[in-house]
């Protein structure tokens, strides 16, 4: 039933994709069983509608199942782990150990075809990273872990995903947060330079507003606006009128935050579309995208405090914001079924 149902909104009845104005969400999210239960609860892998609606769960076994991405407009992948870590990790899930080792046990890269249902391990291992562009996905997993040396940037594999087949890359160089220079990407009528005031960042209620970095001035089309030195991505829009840039804090264990701003050189503006949440998929040529709250947040649970992970999501349009997954729950990540 569930495949039909997911079919029904992914294909016609000549089984040719169809446009999608409003696309799915799929997210992996641990949803608490209530307080004073026994039972433990595990990263799931769910679908919906972008509003939250019509929610459906594609997995139902005990394995921990993180780092969700769209691979193509029916497919689905993630990094899956049998049993449950000795600790929680900074990220506030659990991730298995092996025994006095600060080393993740092999884990395994699967796929799921929403068409037909088919659950497909890909590669085993231990799995680093992931790096996401909407339709492709890269996945890097360690050759070689050696005890106390989980971060170990040698002996790497990356597994590149597509409709169009899956893809091992020797020899991938390790993954980094910042391009060097990301605002390079972008042809600007005069030379950037920098600016001495600082940016100041939207901080949650409660909190001092304050600054993470330095801003430079970048002029185009005879308007200036001044953006972060930092900026981890830029895109660019085809008309060159607008530009859209994320912005990380990553404090690891204190907590990590992102932000995605819009530059739009007709008004002169630069203007706030998702701020203050972490692992945001946003891709300008689409509306939606989405994201979770930060990776530190706690809550109680009957007598206990656990941890706390919503996820959301947002229309760049209009600028609203929403929860699909709120409450007592963990979100590892959400992430927006691809136009293409």
């Amino acid at each position: 039933m569930l495949v039909l149902t997911l079919t029904s909104v992914l294909a016609n009845s000549s089984g040719s994709s169809t446009a999608i104005s409003h696309p799915l969400v799929a997210f992996s999210c641990r949803y608490y069983y209530p307080a004073g239960s026994q039972k433990t609860s595990v990263h799931q892998v769910y679908v919906s509608e972008v509003s939250g609606k019509k929610r459906r769960q594609l997995t139902f076994d005990a394995s921990e199942k993180t780092r969700v991405e769209w691979v193509g407009r029916h497919m689905l992948a993630w990094i899956e782990s049998k049993g449950l870590s000795e600790r929680e990790t900074w990220y506030g899930y659990h991730m298995p150990m092996t025994h006095d080792e600060n080393i993740a046990s092999p884990s395994k890269l699967v796929t799921f075809d929403l068409r037909t249902g088919e659950r497909k391990t890909v590669a085993k291992g231990n799995f680093l990273d992931v790096s996401v562009t909407r339709g492709a996905v890269k996945y890097t997993r360690i050759k070689e872990t050696k005890k106390n040396d989980f971060y170990s940037t040698n002996h790497l594999d990356t597994f590149s995903l597509t409709p169009q087949g899956i893809k091992k890359i020797k020899a991938a160089k390790t993954p980094g947060w910042y391009e060097s220079n990301p605002w390079r990407k972008i042809k600007f009528d005069t030379k950037p330079t920098s600016s001495q005031k600082w940016f100041s960042y939207h901080y949650r209620e409660g909190q001092s507003e304050g600054s993470d970095g330095m801003t430079q001035l970048i002029s185009k089309h005879g308007v200036s606006v001044l953006v972060p030195v930092d900026a981890v991505r830029v895109w660019d829009s085809k008309d060159g009128w607008k530009c859209w840039f994320k912005v990380g804090s990553y404090a690891g264990s204190a907590g990590s935050d992102e932000w995605i701003y819009e530059v739009n050189w007709k008004k002169g503006t630069c203007l706030p579309i998702a701020d203050m949440v972490l692992g945001i998929d946003f891709d300008p040529n689409q509306r939606y995208w989405s994201a979770s709250s930060n990776n530190k947040g706690t809550t109680k649970l009957g007598k206990l405090v656990i941890w706390q992970r919503e996820l959301w999501c947002g229309d760049e349009a209009t600028g609203s914001q929403w929860r699909i997954a709120a409450g007592a729950v963990h979100g590892d990540g959400a992430v927006i079924q691809p136009s293409l």
